[in-house]
Formats: structure tokens, C-alpha cells, sequence
């Protein structure tokens, strides 16, 4: 990009169903520099691969960043981490009471919110593994 261009930036054209979340992430990250968006590819591609995962340790440069310049990009990740785990824990109570309350099958469940079809058989095996059905005694006290 030369300098002259340097003072604008435009995102590739998106899906209309594209969440805002996202697009704000995508926003924060085109407006790093080309240096550390290759920083921040070159991890994320190491994370995604299992590279290095167990001992990623905080690089030193980015230390230098100033709070100011990162914080639009530390809240949309923040943001997007707590939405994840909302959902998460929302398809979570969502198994629970279709298999336990209403006494579905895995099938019925899948049948019901295909999207969520891994998250859906990963959370009833949980369920399975670590459920104890309840007692008589346990319905009576």
C-alpha cells in the first residue's frame, strides 16, 4: 500500500448474515499494520495448527504497543470470547433440558438445531459421562 493510500482502509465484501462481531473483529485487524497483521496470522495459523500451544508465551514486542492503540481490538475479542461462551452455555442448558426434562434423543436434539450438531453430540456425551441418574431415594428428600 503506498503512503498515499495509507489513510484508508476497506474491507472485502461480506456476507449480508456476516454478524457485526465479526465484521468489527475484521475491522480491528485491517487496521493493523501490514507487519502485525503477519504477526497476528503467522499465531493464529500456529494456534489453529496445535503449534507451540503449551508453552505460547506473551511475546516481548508486543509490549511496546501502547494499551491505547489495542484497546478497540481488546474489547471486540472480549466481546466475541464472552458472546462464545453465552452461547455455549445457553446450547449447554438448552441439551440439558431437551434430554433430561423432556427426554429426547440425541436424534431428536440434532433434528431440532442441526447447526449445532457437534456441539449438541459433544455436550450429550458429557451429559452421559458424567450424569448419574438419580435414585428413588434422591425424587423423595
Amino acid at each position: 500500500m503506498s503512503k498515499k493510500n495509507d489513510e484508508y482502509i476497506q474491507l472485502p465484501p461480506l456476507h449480508r448474515d456476516t454478524e457485526g462481531i465479526a465484521v468489527r473483529a475484521i475491522w480491528e485487524f485491517t487496521k493493523l499494520s501490514d507487519e502485525e497483521r503477519k504477526r497476528v496470522h503467522a499465531e493464529l495459523k500456529a494456534i489453529v495448527n496445535k503449534e507451540n500451544v503449551e508453552k505460547f508465551e506473551e511475546p516481548s514486542d508486543y509490549r511496546k504497543i501502547k494499551s491505547e492503540e489495542v484497546k478497540a481490538f481488546e474489547e471486540t475479542i472480549s466481546s466475541m470470547i464472552r458472546d462464545l461462551v453465552f452461547e455455549a452455555s445457553d446450547i449447554a442448558c438448552w441439551v440439558f433440558a431437551k434430554k433430561y426434562v423432556n427426554g429426547w434423543t440425541l436424534e431428536q436434539m440434532i433434528e431440532d438445531m442441526p447447526h449445532a450438531f457437534k456441539f449438541i453430540v459433544a455436550m450429550n456425551t458429557l451429559f452421559e459421562q458424567h450424569m448419574e441418574p438419580a435414585s428413588e431415594e434422591e425424587f423423595k428428600n
